[in-house]
């Protein structure tokens, strides 16, 4: 009887991406997602500040939230 492999995701993404729950593509200094979407990449490295205090979590989230909006208005939907 064979063992199902579990999938491993990786650990290297960018601070951003993980907070979106997006899939990083880790270019550097700051990954093509964040880049395209006009983002602050907040990188590879240690934990961002901001991720330890729960108000700036929710202001980072309110903040890419509402550059999310202002990239989506004017495009059509199909």
């Amino acid at each position: 009887m064979s063992v199902p492999t579990r999938h491993v995701r990786t650990r290297t993404g960018c601070w951003t991406c993980r907070f979106r729950k997006k899939k990083c593509d880790e270019a550097r200094p700051a990954c093509e997602r964040c880049s395209h979407l006009r983002l602050i990449c907040d990188g590879y490295d240690g934990q961002p500040v901001w991720m330890k205090d729960p108000e700036k979590v929710a202001e980072k989230k309110a903040k890419i939230k509402k550059q999310m909006v202002k990239r989506s208005r004017g495009q059509k939907k199909n």
